[in-house]
């Protein structure tokens, strides 16, 4: 052995030809279990067609196809019920909140408030009211009648009311002498 390598140079003794490594390792292993494993596939797939059932039997397959139709119009039946019932809801709340506006307009005009719920002017002791509607809160009338958002308190006072949160829809409100200007 020549006592000059270069280090990125093997050995001649260690080196490794092809030919070398395969003749030490034998025939290919990996081809061997490829070829197992396809063997055991295919009788996998032979025994379980040898073992399954010839499939359902038409008259149950016709069975099921009749009771399938059956159900699907019994729910299409059901879709256009429940469609009605929807629509006739639908009608009956709008006839009902027809009848709420109604009643409500004729009960302001007894008590001499306009539609808007402001009313009008009925003498220097009451100021101005107003009837409360759905989703009002005491600061947004002080907005909108008073201008200020800051009188919502004053008029939680002059109304004696607790609790802010508490309106109720038809509620007559008296608004303090500073919405009136």
């Amino acid at each position: 052995m020549n006592g000059t390598m270069k280090a990125h140079q093997p050995a001649h003794e260690d080196a490794w030809e092809a030919e070398e490594y395969e003749a030490a390792t034998g025939p290919n292993v990996l081809w061997g279990r490829v070829i197992a494993l396809a063997v055991f596939l295919v009788l996998a797939f032979l025994l379980g067609r040898w073992s399954a059932a010839g499939g359902p039997d038409e008259s149950d397959l016709q069975a099921l196809r009749a009771e399938l139709q059956e159900v699907s119009a019994e729910n299409e039946t059901l879709e256009n019920e429940l469609a009605a019932q929807a629509l006739l809801l639908e009608e009956q709340t709008a006839a009902a909140a027809a009848d709420d506006e109604a009643a409500e307009n004729e009960a302001a005009e007894e008590d001499g408030v306009d539609g808007n719920g402001a009313s009008d002017p009925v003498g220097e002791d009451e100021g101005l009211s107003y009837k409360v509607q759905r989703g009002d809160t005491l600061r947004a009338i002080a907005r909108s009648f008073c201008g200020d958002v800051e009188l919502g308190d004053l008029i939680g006072a002059k109304n004696n009311i607790k609790d802010p949160t508490a309106l109720k829809a038809g509620q007559l409100l008296k608004l303090p002498a500073e919405c009136a200007g």
